[in-house]
């Protein structure tokens, strides 16, 4: 199988990789990802965000895909710290073409690609498949969610940002690229995958604190806060960001690890879905530091 982005014959399919200018082999992705995950990629890539770092490695019959793994290219600040890895997702086989091996031979050619190229390879995988990744190497690592009360006495203060103008996309993205690390494990400089969220699954969870010059990403449902990100030019204290929130809110959830995390209530994430998995240099790491994959980079 050749390596080199082009086409190779693998039996009666055809491998592809780094196609997503072909229309007809994107649609055949879509259709797969949809039909597996309900995610569909061409919103996406027609606003201009699906750039060289999301490539695709999938095996094709005709224009069908038939497996797939997804391997995005991206940089985390880790407490200072910048690791440069890749995350693999969009791992599946159309249900008329498994336990054929399929998939095995398109993942070990993705890690092939990409473990000489970076630190770390992670993937988040559900309880299905959580005896399959080690034996490519992949160890199972815990993450760790924080949580708190909190007490506000103020109202409010927080501007809902409307995702249906395009001037507010640029705006954000901006935000992004100038963010400095809010958290103990951030993946920096990739507004694309944030817009990804942004711009289709968590349009009405974006909101703009003025005072601390800061887009958050966020829920409230009744009085508990789910806070997903935070984008702001300078480090700034979560606190007087759920204070913005106003005296509704009585909880907060981070989906992200925050630089003092040991101000929270850390409890093992322990969804059957979001299993984390790591191959590479930070495998000790991951054991010993309660942290989580934040939400926004998960593809």
């Amino acid at each position: 199988m050749r390596r080199d982005g082009g086409a190779t014959n693998m039996k009666e399919f055809i491998f592809h990789k780094s196609y997503q200018s072909n229309i007809k082999l994107r649609r055949g992705f879509n259709k797969l990802v949809e039909k597996t995950f309900c995610l569909n990629f061409e919103n996406w890539y027609q606003h201009g965000y699906w750039k060289d770092q999301f490539n695709q490695y999938t095996l094709f019959d005709g224009e069908e895909a038939v497996s797939n793994v997804s391997a995005y290219t991206m940089d985390f600040d880790w407490n200072g710290n910048e690791k440069h890895v890749v995350q693999f997702g969009g791992v599946a086989t159309d249900e008329q073409y498994r336990k054929q091996g399929l998939n095995r031979k398109v993942l070990e050619v993705a890690i092939k690609d990409s473990e000489d190229k970076v630190e770390d390879i992670f993937l988040l995988a559900n309880h299905t498949v959580v005896d399959f990744y080690p034996k490519f190497g992949f160890h199972r690592c815990r993450q760790w969610q924080c949580s708190k009360d909190v007490y506000i006495t103020t109202e409010s203060k927080v501007v809902s940002v409307s995702m249906s103008d395009k001037q507010n996309w640029k705006d954000i993205e901006e935000a992004v690229m100038n963010s400095v690390s809010n958290s103990a494990l951030e993946m920096k400089r990739n507004p694309e995958l944030i817009m990804f969220y942004l711009t289709q699954y968590m349009q009405e969870n974006v909101y703009y604190i003025e005072k601390l010059n800061t887009y958050v990403v966020a829920e409230i449902e009744e009085n508990e806060l789910t806070l997903s990100q935070v984008f702001a030019p300078e480090v700034i204290d979560l606190d007087k960001v759920y204070e913005a929130f106003g005296k509704e809110i009585k909880h907060v959830k981070l989906e992200f690890t925050p630089l003092n995390p040991e101000s929270y209530v850390q409890t093992e994430i322990l969804d059957p879905d979001d299993n984390l998995f790591v191959m590479g240099k930070d495998v000790e790491l991951f054991e010993k530091q309660k942290v989580m994959i934040p939400i926004l980079a998960h593809t």
